[in-house]
């Protein structure tokens, strides 16, 4: 209870200036771009219902909104959704969704209620995190699928935290592909996409901004390297058919 109640009192504090610190550099776009491409691509039929948790300031809420007949969006912090809602009231698409206050280990749907159910940079803030995959789980609906991402154990981003000593101001977990695939094991059909490579998490936000090197980058990045193992990724990409 404590540390659910760290997080969200921390991204409630943020929520103002949360696009600006976690996407105002190059790299951090490049890095979200990277993660809606995956999401969408691995998306279902447009006419139906998707849930997303965790929706934060709208930053992946504004592509599935485009995607779907109603989005449904949650979110443990007020002002996360505030924010959201306010951004969305601009757009044509505004009556598509519906904002929910929510705890993700406690989703208040039914069983088999949405088509999607999409979850980005939510679970590795959630120390049960196995009940809230199951939560979201839950309200999916036969042969649909849940997308999530969670970064890697032995990745760059773990390994550069723990040689830094960096002290994160939330909890942030780390996985590994073996407890993911335990995890999921009664599942029907399960997809891990490495994502955000040792080269990307080290390349300087200032060459990044050369064109170039962001073609470079992306070319890079469409390719999924199995054989450089985990270590060479910061991030997995995780889809789950129910």
């Amino acid at each position: 209870m404590k540390e659910k109640n760290e997080v969200i009192k921390y991204y409630s504090t943020i929520s103002r200036i949360y696009d600006r610190v976690r996407l105002g550099s190059t790299k951090g776009k490049i890095i979200s771009s990277l993660q809606i491409d995956w999401f969408i691509k691995n998306l279902g039929n447009k006419n139906s219902i998707y849930l997303e948790i965790g929706c934060g300031t709208g930053r992946i809420t504004r592509i599935l909104v485009k995607r779907t007949n109603l989005l449904v969006a949650t979110d443990a912090s007020l002002e996360m959704i505030k924010i959201n809602k306010s951004m969305m009231s601009n757009t044509k698409l505004k009556n598509r969704t519906e904002y929910v206050l929510s705890d993700a280990s406690h989703l208040p749907f039914r069983d088999e209620s949405f088509d999607n159910v999409i979850g980005a940079r939510l679970f590795w803030h959630i120390l049960d995190y196995v009940k809230t995959l199951g939560e979201a789980f839950r309200v999916l609906k036969i042969k649909k699928h849940l997308l999530f991402d969670f970064p890697c154990l032995w990745g760059p981003f773990s390994l550069y935290s723990k040689l830094r000593r960096i002290k994160h101001e939330v909890l942030t977990l780390f996985i590994d592909r073996k407890t993911i695939k335990q995890i999921l094991k009664r599942a029907d059909n399960l997809t891990i996409r490495s994502n955000t490579s040792l080269l990307l998490f080290f390349t300087p936000s200032k060459l990044l901004k050369s064109e170039k090197i962001r073609k470079l980058i992306y070319l890079f990045e469409q390719f999924d390297y199995a054989f450089l193992k985990d270590s060479f990724y910061s991030y997995y990409l995780i889809k789950v058919t129910k």
